[in-house]
């Protein structure tokens, strides 16, 4: 896991995060900090620009936005790009297409600022 200062602050922030997502949406604390211990979700950092998530990719996880800005964009068929939405801390992104057969993505996730991610296996 990506380590900042104090593990124990960074975990009860994660299980706060995760507890105010849509996808731990009705779970307690206490459930949180169990899936936590049982999924092991990973952080990754992400600098300004960078894609998280480019068209064509496979994505087999779900992340939530822990800091940072993510911009979804999608790519028309004339090379024109098409804003479809900010995501902000807590937001999640990649369900949706990780419960598609092909997995594939559709869009593009790209970093407005410095990012934090963290990611959940789909499959666990």
């Amino acid at each position: 896991m990506y380590c900042l200062k104090g593990v124990e602050t960074l975990e009860n922030k994660i299980f706060e995060l995760m507890n105010r997502s849509k996808l731990f949406q009705g779970f307690s604390l206490e459930e949180c900090k169990k899936i936590y211990n049982i999924i092991q979700p990973e952080i990754k950092p992400y600098e300004k620009n960078e894609n998280i998530i480019s068209e064509g990719d496979r994505v087999d996880f779900v992340g939530i936005i822990y800091t940072g800005k993510v911009v979804n964009e999608r790519l028309d068929f004339e090379g024109n790009i098409s804003l479809q939405q900010i995501l902000i801390p807590p937001n999640i992104f990649g369900f949706d297409i990780a419960a598609t057969p092909s997995q594939l993505s559709p869009i593009n996730l790209k970093c407005l600022e410095d990012t934090q991610v963290l990611f959940f296996s789909y499959s666990k």
